[in-house]
């Protein structure tokens, strides 16, 4: 049984997110109250970030500190920002991504990590130099930062002071996606994660329909 689940671990990866996310975005678009499911994605966070984790290929303690690294110093800048809004602007985060340490949510850094991490190995796969990975990593996150604002506010991931959200936080957020880049890809061992590409696009489809949709 064992071997069949290590045999088959990217086809189950791979199943395993497509029904979370399904389940999730089906249940926020058909609810009256989509916040409820929403309440959910500490959780969604966490296995999505197993599930990606356990499919990366040749291990490094090097891998290892760059990823906790970037989750660390992720989430102590957003501590930063939402105690002095002068990073990403002034916002505060509500209630639906978990517990809360310092006003941010823990699960913010492994979210940093993750997203920095799928990036990186999604982009890595069609080019190599040092530069050109981190920039279109970075820019693929704005991208993703700039479809998932609107549906955050609404499901109470986060909000704003101003109605309209600041452009500093899409500048900061290429910038730090750009440095953390950089992190992960210089501590990136040879090897493959299939999973990643799989589950950026997972996210931009989920977030892109709820933005459309609620």
């Amino acid at each position: 049984m064992l071997q069949q689940l290590v045999k088959y671990k990217f086809e189950i990866s791979l199943l395993l997110l497509v029904i979370f996310y399904g389940v999730g975005l089906t249940g926020m678009l058909v609810s009256d109250n989509p916040q409820q499911f929403a309440q959910l994605s500490w959780l969604n966070l966490i296995i999505s970030a197993v599930v990606l984790f356990a499919n990366h290929e040749n291990w490094k303690t090097i891998t290892v500190l760059g990823i906790a690294a970037v989750a660390i110093l992720g989430f102590f800048i957003e501590v930063l920002g939402v105690k002095t809004g002068e990073i990403f602007g002034v916002y505060s985060y509500g209630n639906s991504l978990g517990v809360k340490v310092l006003d941010v949510p823990l699960v913010i850094g492994l979210n940093w990590a993750m997203l920095c991490y799928f990036s990186v190995y999604t982009f890595s796969r069609w080019f190599k130099k040092w530069y050109v990975v981190p920039f279109f990593a970075a820019v693929s996150l704005v991208l993703l930062d700039f479809i998932i604002e609107p549906v955050a506010v609404k499901l109470d991931f986060w909000s704003w002071s101003n109605p309209e959200i600041p452009i500093q936080n899409y500048v900061a957020w290429f910038v730090l996606a750009a440095v953390f880049n950089k992190v992960i890809m210089l501590t990136k061992a040879e090897g493959d994660n299939k999973v990643a590409i799989y589950l950026f696009i997972i996210q931009m489809i989920f977030f892109t329909t709820l933005r459309i949709a609620i």
